[in-house]
């Protein structure tokens, strides 16, 4: 049996409290879902993107007044850092020398570096602020979601460079890591205008970036000596014919891979679908009815599934991985708060024993 985390991002003053749910995962005899577990947390807001790091969940807090929680593996918090607003993304990643450093996408334009002390105490040592280095750029051709700058994802990679996706100002970017100055100058750009660069995914040098608005998917790549980016293509993500709508709740949205294939959301047509792609080939190969609205993250879970978290539903769908098809296996219906992100918790095998899978590179 497989743990499944359940993100939401449903804040009001009506609904103050933030929930996270677990579910177990039974992919024997029948594959199958549990009803949700809810876990209310009242000083969260907004617990849209978590990372599960050796035995903590680290998790970015979208809301006004942004936090990052730290977690237990029994969901007992810890600690709440004090984050930037709108903390929509966080990615760990260091090694031996340098220890653990957290990086945030803060959507109002900052990514922000944190190092862990101590697996629950968290002190900052970086901001670059994405809103300051883009004002002077022309203004973007769509106010309602590309009004100023919005980074979206991030991750360190190769313990040297700081990547951000920023949807507000369709870029890619690459910094040095670590950040030699606040507000340090980028090392590289690509720019993909009135795209809506969302998340992106990083396979060794390869990185692939779901372009939200227009509903696209770039295959980019960093040297890992200079911090360079290049773009190498780009595919359609929709039907031949089908335009992108532009209505960002109804763009492309999360990224994962497994054995060859990415698997990307898009959220134009109701059901959501799934999208198949060849890794080596660049090529789209299936687009497949997830089974609920809005599906806003995937994430691979066992040995061969997806768990899809619909947000417009608020039902997480498990499917079946079978070459480039997949197959709708069960769905969770019962949740009170929309669910905005799926992963992987742990793999029990005993009762007394938990593997802890990484989230870092499901972005």
């Amino acid at each position: 049996m497989t743990q499944l985390i359940i993100g939401t991002n449903n804040f009001s003053d009506d609904n103050p409290t933030q929930t996270l749910y677990t579910l177990t995962f039974s992919p024997s005899p029948t594959p199958s879902l549990s009803p949700p577990v809810p876990h209310n947390f009242p000083s969260f807001q907004g617990p849209g993107w978590i990372t599960a790091h050796e035995d903590h969940l680290y998790i970015a807090d979208e809301a006004t007044h942004g936090h990052i929680h730290v977690l237990s593996s029994a969901l007992d918090l810890l600690s709440s850092t004090p984050c930037p607003a709108n903390a929509c993304h966080l990615a760990i990643s260091g090694d031996s020398v340098s220890g653990n450093t957290i990086t945030t996408a803060n959507y109002h334009g900052d990514i922000h570096s944190f190092k862990l002390t101590t697996p629950s105490a968290l002190t900052q040592t970086s901001q670059i602020s994405q809103a300051e280095l883009y004002k002077s750029t022309s203004p973007p051709p769509r106010r309602d979601r590309e009004e100023s700058s919005h980074p979206h994802c991030t991750q360190i990679l190769f313990n040297k460079w700081l990547l951000v996706t920023d949807l507000g100002t369709s870029t890619l970017t690459s910094y040095p890591f670590p950040v030699p100055a606040p507000n340090a100058p980028p090392t590289s750009t690509l720019h993909l205008p009135g795209s809506g660069c969302r998340s992106f995914l990083a396979l060794g040098n390869a990185i692939y970036v779901v372009n939200e608005l227009h509903c696209t998917l770039a295959h980019c790549s960093l040297d890992q000596n200079t911090g360079t980016l290049t773009l190498n293509a780009q595919i359609p993500l929709l039907s031949a014919g089908e335009a992108p709508s532009r209505d960002h709740h109804r763009g492309a949205g999360g990224i994962c891979e497994r054995e060859g294939y990415l698997y990307v959301t898009t959220r134009q047509s109701t059901p959501g679908i799934v999208v198949v792609v060849d890794v080596a080939k660049f090529e789209v190969r299936n687009r497949v009815d997830c089974g609920g609205d809005i599906p806003r993250h995937l994430a691979v879970v066992g040995d061969r599934f997806l768990a899809v978290a619909c947000q417009g539903t608020k039902t997480v769908v498990l499917m079946e991985i079978e070459g480039d098809g997949l197959t709708i296996m069960a769905v969770c219906e019962v949740m009170e708060q929309p669910p905005v992100f799926v992963g992987e918790l742990s793999s029990t095998n005993t009762a007394a024993h938990t593997v802890w899978r990484s989230l870092d590179s499901q972005i």
